[in-house]
C-alpha cells in the first residue's frame, strides 16, 4: 500500500476514535431510530478492520474494483454475523445497547415483516453467512469452488 493510502487510513482510524469517544451515544441511538440499510452502512463505516478487507480486496483483487468491493462486503457481513455478540434464541431484548447491534436491527427489521424470530435466527446466523462466504469467493473469481468443495468437480 502505497505512503499516501496509509497516512489516510491512519488519518481516518485517529478521526474515528475521537468522534467515536465524543459521539458513541448520539451514533448508537442514530443506528437504533436510521432502519437497517443505514444502520448497515454506520456500523460498516465505523469499524476500520472492515474497511481494510474491503480496500483491501478493492486494491489487490483481481477480479476487477466492482466485483472486489461486493466480495468485500459480503465477505464483511459474513464475518459480522458469525461473530460475537449474538442474539439470544430464547429473546429479543430491548435495552439501546442491543437495539445498536447490527444483529439485533436485523432482527426488528425482519420480525416487523411478520417472519418469526426462531426462523430470522436460522436464516441469519445459518444460511446467510454461508451464501456470503461463497458469493464472496465466486465474485474473487473462484471459479468452480463450489463444485472443488462439493467434490462434483471433474478430475
Amino acid at each position: 500500500m502505497s505512503d499516501g493510502k496509509v497516512q489516510l487510513f491512519v488519518a481516518y482510524f485517529v478521526g474515528i476514535t475521537i468522534f467515536m469517544l465524543a459521539k458513541t451515544d448520539q451514533v448508537a441511538a442514530w443506528m437504533g431510530k436510521s432502519g437497517l440499510p443505514t444502520a448497515f452502512a454506520i456500523h460498516l463505516l465505523l469499524n476500520p478492520a472492515y474497511l481494510l478487507i474491503i480496500f483491501g480486496l478493492m486494491f489487490y483483487g483481481t477480479s476487477g474494483k466492482v466485483r472486489n468491493f461486493l466480495a468485500g462486503v459480503a465477505m464483511v457481513v459474513a464475518f459480522d454475523i458469525v461473530s460475537l455478540p449474538r442474539l439470544s434464541p430464547s429473546g429479543f431484548a430491548n435495552d439501546l445497547t442491543t437495539l445498536t447491534n447490527i444483529d439485533a436491527i436485523a432482527a426488528q427489521t425482519f420480525v416487523n415483516m411478520g417472519i418469526n424470530y426462531q426462523a430470522f435466527l436460522i436464516a441469519y446466523y445459518g444460511v446467510l453467512p454461508i451464501a456470503l462466504m461463497l458469493l464472496a469467493v465466486n465474485l474473487l473469481g473462484f471459479r468452480g469452488f463450489w463444485n472443488r468443495i462439493t467434490g462434483m468437480a471433474k478430475v
